[in-house]
């Protein structure tokens, strides 16, 4: 448990470095060319997207082969890139249009259907015609699961009202609350869990780490909106005179920018959020489980000790993704 605690916490200041290294990029950019505006909508963390949609196609082609099935994973990697960045581009005018709306959505789903029918010519080449019902499919649950999921996570960053630096933020909110749900089902379960969920499929989890992370993630939803609400400065704010009240006044600041994704939440919003993302994200990690039960895998890969692969550290924030989006941008409309 004390391995899987200090590689978490590395884990964890890895990507806060991440994403306050985007934010210093897209403060800093002033002019309006094409690069500019590019690198406003994000910068670290689209790449990262980038190759994070590469390293899940590669892990779950390889989960598919030990089932016994082949995807065409070069195809299958190069496509999942390609869609989890698109809306990087399309963010900064790339297709002629800007990110608000669903354009950059629609691109996206061109580009999954022409990447499907570019599979199904790959597999036809195949000499192994008997095998096209086993494997053509599985190359379309790579690049929907690697590809389509991660996309998401780069419109959370890109196609947000509110774009320059507070769009590293947004990622914040929402890696927050989502992996909450994790790190509290994660010591629930292990404290006071009794009663197993879905054995089968996964035998640590449990009822009991199920509740654990709902409250989790409602307690960290609430927490960021408190901080936020907390830490709004005044119309009219009075300079700081002293060397602590200019540190006081910068500390309050940077709170407020942090937890800049809950400036429109109400309290029921962010418990509903808080609730959503738990449920949603232990779904996505009970699909993962289901994958690697079905390809007689403990792990995904073994990429960080007591964690495994990439897939077993995303899968939770993946499958929340698009339900994030759609709750902060169509349905709610805070974001």
């Amino acid at each position: 448990m004390f391995q899987r605690i200090g590689y978490g916490a590395l884990a964890i200041l890895f990507v806060f470095g991440l994403l306050v290294v985007d934010a210093r990029i897209a403060f800093d950019q002033r002019g309006d060319d094409f690069f500019a505006r590019l690198l406003n909508r994000g910068s670290l963390v689209p790449v990262a997207c980038a190759v994070l949609a590469g390293a899940a196609a590669l892990e779950l082609a390889a989960l598919f082969r030990r089932a016994g099935m082949h995807p065409s994973t070069t195809w299958a990697t190069v496509a999942s890139v390609v869609i989890a960045v698109s809306p990087w581009l399309s963010a900064a005018g790339a297709f002629g249009f800007g990110p608000l709306g669903v354009e950059a959505v629609q691109l996206q789903f061109c580009l999954v259907a022409m990447a499907f029918l570019i599979s199904g010519f790959m597999h036809i080449a195949r000499s192994d015609v008997a095998a096209g019902l086993r494997d053509l499919p599985a190359t379309w649950l790579v690049i929907s699961y690697a590809g389509v999921l991660t996309s998401f996570l780069t419109l959370l960053r890109t196609d947000i009202a509110i774009p320059g630096p507070d769009g590293a933020w947004v990622i914040l909110g929402f890696l927050a609350v989502s992996k909450a749900s994790d790190i509290g089902a994660f010591f629930i379960g292990s404290a006071i869990g009794r009663h197993k969920l879905i054995p089968r499929i996964s035998p640590a989890k449990s009822v009991e780490g199920v509740f654990g992370g709902i409250a989790a993630s409602c307690a960290v939803a609430l927490f960021f909106l408190y901080l936020h609400k907390t830490t709004a400065l005044p119309e009219n704010p009075l300079l700081p005179g002293t060397a602590a009240q200019q540190l006081a006044l910068q500390t309050r600041t940077v709170a407020h920018d942090l937890s800049v994704l809950f400036r429109n939440f109400s309290v029921w919003q962010a418990v509903v959020f808080g609730v959503v993302m738990s449920v949603v994200g232990q779904l996505g990690d009970l699909i993962e489980s289901l994958f690697k039960r079905s390809a007689g895998a403990k792990d995904s890969a073994h990429v960080l000790p007591s964690f495994g692969g990439i897939l077993d550290m995303v899968d939770s924030p993946l499958a929340a993704a698009p339900v994030a989006w759609f709750l902060l941008t169509w349905l709610w409309k805070v974001a």
